[in-house]
């Protein structure tokens, strides 16, 4: 295995094409991906054509702001792939791993059901009392939801759980299939603005999901 660097991001390294995240379940491997060691540790192989996330991460060679002990909503789960990997990440954390969809969440529940800090959750993201009695407060909100709303959703939840800060995978097609994808994301920056919260530059990460953009988003500028 070739030298890997470290990202400004806990538990994560690089060799500037794909990541590896320090596994939190040594020898549990989630959906298919290798487990390398790397100077004595045991490492989760972590594609950015798999992964949003991992592609922002590769992409922008600086940090998402998620820390060890964060606590995470994370709306749009699907079946874990990227929410496991932000279970390495956060590894003395917890996360909300939230999925609307009954078959998806089956796959979700089999997927991450040995690691100790994901709680997976069924239901809708656009549902403001979905986590009435469970979760008061959180660290930061990772949104990937293919909703024409989702800008709303995701800066509803930040405020709400009064979050940091928080990811935003933005779904141009989504929110409008007729419209440049650079005028959607403009929109979005200015939604995020008029909520009084600071966004991060944006990250076009086509090469790996066409017409997105990552943006991270806090509550105060750096």
């Amino acid at each position: 295995m070739e030298k890997l660097r470290p990202l400004d991001c806990p538990n994560v390294l690089t060799d500037g094409t794909y990541l590896y995240s320090k596994n939190l379940v040594p020898g549990n491997s989630v959906y298919g991906e290798k487990l390398q060691m790397y100077d004595g540790v045991e490492y989760r192989l972590w594609d950015p054509a798999r992964s949003k996330l991992a592609a922002y991460l590769l992409l922008s060679e600086k940090g998402c702001d998620l820390r060890q002990n964060d606590v995470v909503l994370y709306l749009g789960a699907s079946t874990g792939t990227t929410v496991s990997h932000v279970s390495d990440i956060v590894s003395d954390g917890r996360i909300f791993a939230v999925e609307i969809s009954k078959r998806t969440f089956k796959k979700l529940m089999a997927n991450v059901a040995p690691r100790r800090n994901i709680i997976p959750m069924i239901g809708d993201a656009r549902d403001e009392n979905l986590m009435e009695g469970i979760l008061q407060k959180a660290d930061y909100v990772y949104c990937d939801i293919a909703q024409p709303d989702q800008v709303r959703i995701f800066l509803n939840n930040m405020l709400q759980y009064k979050c940091r800060s928080g990811m935003l995978m933005l779904k141009c097609r989504s929110i409008d299939v007729a419209s440049d994808p650079t005028s959607v994301l403009s929109e979005a920056l200015k939604e995020i603005k008029d909520k009084n919260l600071y966004a991060d530059a944006p990250v076009d990460i086509s090469r790996y999901e066409k017409d997105h953009y990552a943006i991270l988003v806090r509550r105060t500028t750096r």
